[in-house]
């Protein structure tokens, strides 16, 4: 499956193991044999098993990438983009309501640190039927439906877009969005903007590939118009840094959600401030983020009784996806 492709198997360890064991016994089974009448047994069981373990985990992952055109999209857009690859075969598996046993092959992308699954595919024994793990929900899918469910997604509009030369940043509501007027003016805006809540999924879509990065639960977005949005971006080397703001005012501030994509793909940022990570910050209402001297900075919220507002430099640490706090100044507000 080439290089960017790391297999690990449950059983090949359980495999190794036997092995180990195998080895001691037939040592000592010679040394038993001293006066040389007796011939030491050979053992084969072992070897057998090695060799029956990695042909059949070779046989899935090819039926899967023969069946499943998505998955072999999916690899192909991680190799172009010098990504790793990750398949753990996790053995035999039931699954509930189903007679029939399957191999539960999991597929997603190594991050050194972590890995991001894609999805978890099983294999019947027979290899006469496929289910797919929906990501969002846990259902348990046939191709059939796990398709019709991608194609559905394909013709529903997002409700925010973030565009790059790498693909585009989706946000798709993951459940039915409850959409009103504000009908009073106030903080959050005026008397005829839109108040729009619901359960929302981060999408990384390039070609016909398809990678949830995170999920945002019970978000509010309010909005003059009830329109598609457009993610607003900074650039940072060779790195895409989209921010989404749900609301687009307040009188005190207003939370940012960070992503970002390069040529690896698209990942949420968190931030490292104090030794405690954050999943998102909060901006002041009138300001944008910005890169100043390779550092991510925007200022914070603001209170009643404020001079000053805080001002946060923050270091791209690209490799383990963090923006951590450099410096904070105290500046005046507009």
């Amino acid at each position: 499956m080439g290089r960017m492709i790391q297999l690990l198997t449950a059983r090949s360890i359980l495999t190794i193991l036997i092995l180990a064991i195998a080895a001691q016994l037939s040592s000592c089974t010679s040394h038993s044999n001293t006066s040389g009448d007796m011939e030491s047994p050979t053992i084969t069981t072992e070897t057998k098993l090695v060799e029956e373990t990695e042909q059949d985990d070779d046989k899935a992952i090819d039926y899967l990438f023969e069946t499943v055109t998505e998955a072999s999209d999916y690899r192909n857009m991680l190799e172009a983009n010098n990504a790793k690859m990750i398949i753990m075969n996790n053995g035999i598996t039931d699954l509930a309501d189903k007679p029939d046993k399957y191999i539960e092959l999991y597929i997603g992308e190594d991050k050194e640190a972590y890995t991001v699954r894609w999805h978890t595919f099983y294999i019947r024994e027979d290899y006469k039927e496929i289910l797919i793990d929906n990501v969002v929900t846990g259902e348990i899918l046939s191709l059939e439906s796990w398709r019709q469910e991608e194609a559905q997604f394909e013709l529903k509009a997002p409700r925010a877009v973030g565009q790059s030369i790498y693909g585009q940043l989706l946000i798709e509501p993951q459940s039915e969005e409850s959409i009103h007027k504000l009908g009073a003016p106030s903080c959050y805006g005026l008397e005829e903007d839109y108040s729009i809540s619901a359960d929302y999924e981060v999408v990384f879509k390039t070609g016909s590939t398809r990678i949830p990065i995170q999920q945002l639960t019970s978000i509010e977005i309010i909005n003059p118009k009830d329109e598609t949005l457009q993610i607003k971006k900074v650039k940072m080397g060779d790195t895409e840094l989209f921010y989404f703001i749900p609301r687009y005012t307040d009188c005190h501030s207003l939370e940012f959600y960070l992503f970002a994509m390069d040529e690896h793909g698209a990942y949420p940022i968190t931030y490292l401030v104090d030794d405690k990570t954050i999943d998102q910050y909060v901006i002041y209402p009138k300001d944008e983020p910005k890169v100043v001297k390779n550092r991510f900075v925007f200022r914070g919220g603001f209170g009643a009784g404020m001079d000053t507002v805080s001002e946060y430099s923050f270091k791209f640490d690209r490799e383990n996806h963090q923006m951590i706090l450099d410096t904070v100044l105290q500046v005046k507000p507009n």
